[in-house]
């Protein structure tokens, strides 16, 4: 009856005043209530900028009496955005609210408060509270009224924006953004965020490639004499234009490396558009981007529910607003000159306006099921390109961008742009130191999927080394397939292509081979996949 079934352990003092109390809720276990004394950490305090709550009419009025063109009249780039960065840092200190992070329980009407007073009050008073008529009759008033303060508030919230609904839906449904565990390669757990923001930076940065050799015509690839058509210069960007793009932005309060939040250009976007124009036309005259531009600011997206090690996170990369808009600018008109001169193939479905997963499935089944009515085998080949965004070689990206037209500023600013980045990794409050990133194109870069599609362009081409082998891609994930009778096998025609490339790197755990026949006899249709044939013939990608 009195033995010892709940044990409190500590390898430190810090347990005191152990009282033994009657058990909850009818359990057969008794309660145990006991202080604990932890130091707290007052070094640190979780103090930020209340961006939603800024004075935006203030600050745009502010805005209002600048002369942008004398203030950012600069001898170079950097210190032009150098500029604008202490102005605007001055105006947030100004016009946005500092206040403390605090979590705040739920903030009940007073009839409930009491309830919940009185309920406490009789536990510890009472000798068995479980047995007290009181105590049960205050519990279960105290359920009902909970039950319907829920109620009142989902109506409400129904009856309000859509954005507060999902909010509070994902306050149940969503798992929690922040990395919560996670191990280095011999199991031991990582503690601090500070820690874990280095050792997530660490393997991200030993994705990248060491750059190959740069092209012999390096002094001549700005040269636009000898391309019949190219894109050799942007015109002028003019405030109107950039209004458009800062009013449908998203109000984001996350800090980028220059230390300001979209939700800011976003509120003062007819404020803001004559300098952010006069940064962008600098920028792209010259060739340059700020050194502030290249640095970009990672999270790691989860791959799988509850990682726990660093090769199950995915960096995307946010970079400064003006840099995004830039991008924006400078996309635009890449997409219009691929579209002019076709080159991006049409075998490519991803990043591609008016395309998708599903038109590229249904080409797909328009050949596969033409290929069954006249009885005939089809071999499928998927494969994924191992960290395809991380990997390009950023110097034969640049030559297949002269090689294509693309030359002049345009290419020196792409040039910059993809040149001496480097980026930290946030991780829950902490951020990494910088590191290097010698390779690839910024995964969440606006530039990043026209740039990748340039990029593989002549994949198609690559491996279509048999009229009857077709191939259909979206951004990586590429699908070889064949069809054939009996005695003519031709996929194989189309393995050793990519067997052969070094650019391209497959990722067998990602590769499978599917195999679709009609059996006239049965009147079915089956389908099989072998995933080892597959590795066997891409092995030798890596």
């Amino acid at each position: 009856m009195n033995n010892v079934l709940d044990l409190v352990l500590s390898s430190n003092p810090v347990v005191h005043n152990v009282i033994v109390k009657p058990s909850l809720c009818g359990s057969d276990h008794a309660s145990v209530h006991f202080d604990l004394s932890i130091p707290i950490d007052t070094s640190c305090v979780d103090s930020h900028f209340d961006y939603m709550g800024g004075d935006y009419l203030a600050m745009s009025s502010a805005l209002d009496t600048i002369d942008w063109w004398t203030l950012l009249d600069a001898t170079s780039i950097n210190d032009a955005y150098q500029r604008f960065i202490d102005l605007m840092h001055d105006l947030l200190s100004r016009f946005v609210p500092y206040k403390k992070k605090m979590s705040r329980p739920c903030d009940y009407p007073l009839h409930i408060k009491n309830l919940i007073e009185q309920r406490n009050r009789l536990f510890c008073t009472s000798r068995n509270p479980l047995a007290s008529a009181m105590y049960k009759h205050i519990t279960k008033e105290l359920s009902r009224h909970l039950a319907r303060f829920s109620a009142y508030k989902q109506r409400r919230l129904t009856m309000m924006n859509t954005a507060s609904l999902f909010r509070y839906a994902r306050s149940f449904l969503k798992e929690p953004a922040k990395v919560q565990i996670l191990r280095d390669d011999q199991g031991n757990v990582i503690k601090t965020d500070q820690e874990k923001a280095e050792h997530l930076g660490r393997y991200f940065a030993s994705v990248f490639r060491a750059p190959s050799n740069p092209p012999d015509n390096n002094d001549s690839q700005y040269d636009i004499r000898s391309c019949h058509s190219c894109l050799s210069r942007i015109s002028q960007v003019l405030p109107w234009e950039i209004v458009g793009i800062l009013r449908k932005l998203k109000s984001s309060t996350f800090l980028t490396t220059d230390g300001i939040p979209q939700i800011v250009f976003k509120r003062c976007a007819n404020q803001l558009a004559t300098p952010v124009s006069i940064l962008i036309n600098l920028s792209l005259s010259s060739g340059e981007l700020p050194d502030v531009w290249k640095q970009g600011k990672v999270v790691p997206i989860p791959k799988v529910q509850s990682p726990c090690k660093v090769t199950e996170f995915r960096p995307i990369s946010i970079n400064s607003v003006v840099c995004k808009v830039a991008e924006k600018i400078v996309r635009r008109k890449l997409l219009a000159f691929c579209a002019q001169n076709h080159l991006i193939p049409v075998e490519q479905f991803g990043f591609i306006e008016g395309s998708s997963t599903t038109l590229q499935l249904l080409v797909c089944e328009h050949h596969w099921k033409k290929a069954l009515s006249q009885n005939r085998f089809t071999d499928v080949l998927y494969f994924d390109l191992s960290k395809a965004f991380d990997r390009v070689d950023i110097p034969k990206l640049l030559e297949k961008l002269f090689q294509v037209g693309i030359r002049g500023t345009v290419l020196k600013w792409l040039s910059s742009y993809l040149s001496n980045r480097t980026f930290s990794v946030r991780c829950n409050s902490a951020d990494s130191s910088f590191y290097s990133a010698t390779s690839g194109v910024p995964q969440g870069g606006v530039l990043s999927p026209v740039l990748f599609n340039i990029y593989t362009s002549d994949l198609p081409e690559l491996l279509t080394t048999d009229c009857r082998v077709k191939v259909m891609a979206y951004a990586d994930d590429i699908k070889v397939f064949a069809s054939y009778v009996d005695a003519d096998r031709v996929l194989a025609s189309a393995k050793e292509p990519a067997a052969q490339q070094n650019s391209y790197v497959c990722r067998l755990g990602k590769c499978v081979q599917v195999k679709t026949a009609e059996l006239r006899q049965q009147g079915v249709r089956k389908s099989f996949a072998n995933r080892g044939e597959c590795e066997k013939n891409c092995r030798s990608h890596n």
